[in-house]
């Protein structure tokens, strides 16, 4: 499990939640959503993309989140991501909850608990 220092977002024409991960922050497992383009991508392309650390340009689809905090189960169509939230600032994980459901639209890729 990897810890993450902080998250950052971005909510605006396009959805990005990014978590930090120790022990420097400089690296980041990163969920993108553009909406405003995703009726040009043929439909097997559309919808949260991760960019992972340590795979340069690699990208991979988010098919299920699990949020069960301290700690985020990232699932894609070819890797598991768990990251420990812990240090992370309540008002972060709040915002990045929010975000993170705006990416996903209410699909059934989110559990809670």
């Amino acid at each position: 499990m990897q810890r993450v220092e902080f998250i950052t977002v971005e909510d605006g024409q396009d959805l990005i939640v990014s978590f930090a991960l120790a022990p420097s922050g400089h690296r980041s497992l990163t969920l993108i959503r553009s909406p405003q383009y995703e009726h040009l991508l043929p439909e097997e392309e559309r919808g949260v993309t991760i960019s992972p650390p340590d795979r340069g340009d690699v990208r991979d689809r988010l098919v299920a989140v699990d949020w069960r905090l301290p700690r985020v189960e990232l699932k894609t169509e070819k890797h598991r991501y768990l990251v420990d939230v812990s240090a992370v600032a309540d008002d972060e994980l709040a915002n990045a909850l929010r975000v993170l459901t705006k990416m996903i639209r209410g699909a059934a890729l989110l559990t809670q608990a």
